[in-house]
């Protein structure tokens, strides 16, 4: 059991009930569409991979491309594209400097040291993207492309099989987009309590 499949069962079971339905509703995501997407999420985890035409394909990052289909054309606008590209450089420019960096003393057996990163990268995206659609987008595009980038690099060195949609580029989308909502709602929460104090102090 890795720390993706722990985080998404725990979080499928807490939304089925109705937990974080203030957080669902600020950043527009519908409670039972995403229940089943992490519960199938979870399933695939388990699964692991499929070999296509001698490629590793994670069942996850099928799951994920349907998921980016059905954002990438929900979005309206050209900002919303334009943060999705631009996301997805931010996100292969943050896995290059990763991978460039011995960070082994900070690994342990479920948290590794990508979470922590993709945290922060959450905050970041916050103030780049409109919405968590070109989050989810971009991350999971920028991801994928580090993917094909790393395997052309080092393929040349090493003769290996392309492993599409592992641990790091689903667990760097998944907590960069989780990230994002967090911290949407926590400002958004904020502003709307200023406002009602203005309006209190207008009243009064």
């Amino acid at each position: 059991m890795d720390f993706y499949f722990l985080i998404c069962g725990t979080l499928a079971i807490l939304i089925s009930f109705g937990v974080f339905e203030s957080i669902l509703k600020i950043n527009k995501l519908s409670r039972f569409l995403l229940s089943i997407f992490l519960i199938l999420s979870c399933v695939f985890d388990a699964i692991g991979a499929i070999n296509i035409l001698n490629i590793n394909v994670s069942l996850n990052l099928i799951l994920y491309f349907v998921m980016f289909v059905v954002l990438f054309a929900m979005q309206k606008s050209i900002r919303g594209i334009i943060s999705t590209i631009l996301t997805s450089l931010i996100i292969i420019s943050v896995l290059v400097c990763y991978n460039a960096l011995n960070l082994e003393i900070f690994e342990y057996a479920y948290v590794q040291p990508y979470i922590y990163i993709a945290l922060i990268v959450g905050l970041i995206l916050y103030y780049v993207c409109p919405n968590i659609n070109s989050v989810f987008c971009g991350t999971l595009l920028g991801s994928i492309l580090f993917e094909l980038i790393f395997h052309q690099m080092s393929w040349s060195y090493v003769d290996q099989t392309l492993n599409l949609g592992g641990n790091v580029a689903i667990s760097f989308t998944f907590i960069c987009s989780l990230s994002y909502c967090l911290f949407n709602s926590f400002v958004k929460g904020i502003k709307f309590l200023k406002s009602r104090k203005k309006e209190n102090l207008k009243l009064n």
